[in-house]
């Protein structure tokens, strides 16, 4: 008797360790950024610093009011437009900025070019992770005490 329990445990133990490997999930398709990132409104949740500038490693919360309820749209036709939403940190400021958005797979580069009141902002952001609800880019800069990297935060809306 203690040789067929013997037997049948390590059966069973094999036939576990046969089927498991078989139950693996198997890896989602990667999402398409620009579809992905196309017809929703984002906000900005969170700005950090890498490493920290004067103390300082969460740069949204230093952040006016007025920033952090502005809303992003990557429109087709990459085109792309801030609304300033309900308050503006200048009156003078226009509702809108439009500019345009260009995802670049081979770099993982988001581009955003944009033109308020006459002048041309140009940036590229290193992609850090998306997917349906949420993504996060970065830029390095210096800002004079050496290289540090901001890391942008936004949620769908």
């Amino acid at each position: 008797m203690k040789q067929l329990t013997k037997i049948l445990s390590t059966s069973s133990l094999a036939a576990i360790i046969l089927i498991v490997p078989s139950c693996k999930k198997s890896d989602p398709a990667p999402l398409d950024v620009a579809s992905t990132l196309q017809g929703k409104t984002w906000k900005l949740t969170a700005v950090t610093i890498n490493p920290a500038d004067n103390g300082v490693t969460d740069l949204y919360s230093t952040m006016e009011t007025c920033g952090k309820d502005n809303t992003y749209h990557f429109n087709a036709g990459n085109v792309f437009i801030i609304d300033e939403e309900a308050t503006k940190c200048d009156p003078s400021y226009p509702q809108t900025i439009t500019g345009t958005w260009k995802y670049t797979s081979s770099t993982n580069l988001l581009n955003v070019t944009t033109v308020n009141m006459g002048s041309t902002t140009d940036i590229d952001y290193m992609l850090k992770g998306i997917n349906e609800n949420s993504f996060s880019c970065y830029i390095g800069y210096d800002v004079g005490t050496g290289m540090h990297t901001v890391t942008y935060t936004y949620a769908k809306q």
